[in-house]
């Protein structure tokens, strides 16, 4: 028994360290697309990244989705950010997995479209109020409309990819014996 344990424990966190390494490397290559040329916002992502808590939310576990985001930030922070951005980074993080957790528990009502564009709001609402917090200006509010729109095209985009990226996902899940649940 113990031995069986150990081995879920071990393979548990080899998944989630491949988790955070994939998060990590998708959020470093948005830093090198300029997304400028596409949707000209100061700050504007993708959120490549949050496919990936999206992804182990839905086929791992809500705690690991948190673990996964929560180490995602904390890395990236140390390695390649700065104190004000790691704050932005976590007040994004903690709206986006709350999001993300009221709509789990929504009868339905989202796909994994439609749970991506709610996190994306959700992380742009509190960037904005990290934002908001650090400069002393509530006027910066008046951004959101833009940030809303950016959420509906980059959630929507992440969305489509975890469309694509979850069935297939579904099958190896499922053929190892594990447990699967949509957002």
């Amino acid at each position: 028994m113990w031995t069986s344990l150990r081995a879920d424990r071990t393979r548990r966190l080899c998944l989630n360290a491949v988790l955070v390494a994939t998060a990590m490397m998708l959020s470093y290559l948005e830093v090198l697309i300029p997304m400028e040329l596409f949707l000209p916002l100061p700050g504007f992502k993708l959120g490549l990244a949050n496919t990936v808590t999206l992804l182990t939310f839905a086929t791992v576990s809500k705690t690991d989705a948190a673990v996964v985001s929560a180490l995602r930030i904390l890395l990236m922070g140390l390695l390649f950010g700065s104190p004000t951005s790691f704050f932005f980074s976590v007040m994004g993080g903690l709206f986006a997995y709350v999001a993300l957790l009221i709509a789990s528990r929504l009868p339905k009502a989202f796909s994994f479209c439609g749970a991506s564009v709610i996190c994306a709001a959700a992380h742009n609402l509190g960037q904005l109020l990290a934002a908001a917090l650090l400069f002393g200006s509530s006027i910066l509010f008046s951004y959101l409309p833009f940030l809303l729109l950016a959420a509906l095209l980059s959630g929507s985009l992440t969305g489509l990819l975890l469309n694509l990226t979850v069935p297939r996902l579904r099958i190896s899940i499922a053929s190892k014996g594990g447990q699967f649940h949509e957002p």
